[in-house]
């Protein structure tokens, strides 16, 4: 049998959480295929289910209004009992404290950590596209915030940076077969 979850089911399900650009959509998609799991993207079920993109959310409803939007996506998410799924989530939703027993009820979370300016730099071009990273030094800001909150919630650590995409796979997969033994 494998390791239970605090709710008693087995551990079948991955839950990735960090800061923006840390990995969690490319990791998360790498990793489900690897595993042969569904991959479901938080950020991308609440963009459809308002059939607007996160940042026209934002500016529509501010990040508390998205926050709200987001906690909802979550809790559906988490009552649909998955199995098999790696799940990543948006960066911020370790701000919202509802959210921290939901994200472990889902299975192993894993705080894919990387320095911020990292990140801002991997998100390149498309860092005009998220709401809340309006200059380097604004994710820096959020990211020093959010740092203790992912150490909280998360089971594991994998630091994405320097690793290459294939090694830190390597280590989720091992992550996964570990929880799973």
């Amino acid at each position: 049998m494998g390791a239970l979850h605090p709710g008693g089911r087995a551990l079948e399900s991955v839950v990735l959480i960090g800061f923006m650009g840390s990995g969690k959509t490319t990791l998360g998609q790498r990793l489900s295929e690897r595993l042969g799991w569904s991959f479901v993207d938080l950020d991308a079920r609440v963009s459809e289910s308002q059939r607007l993109s996160i940042r026209d959310i934002f500016a529509r409803n501010g990040e508390a209004g998205f926050r709200a939007l987001e906690l909802e996506t979550l809790r559906a998410h988490v009552a649909s009992q998955p199995r098999r799924c790696v799940t990543a989530t948006g960066g911020g939703i370790v701000e919202t404290p509802d959210a921290h027993a939901l994200l472990a009820q889902l299975g192993t979370v894993v705080w894919l950590r990387a320095d911020p300016s990292v990140c801002v730099e991997r998100l390149g071009a498309s860092a005009v596209e998220r709401p809340l990273l309006d200059a380097a030094s604004a994710g820096v800001k959020r990211y020093a915030r959010r740092e203790a909150l992912y150490a909280r919630v998360a089971q594991h650590v994998v630091d994405t940076h320097p690793a290459t995409v294939e090694s830190c796979l390597e280590r989720l997969v091992q992550l996964v077969r570990a929880s799973s033994a």
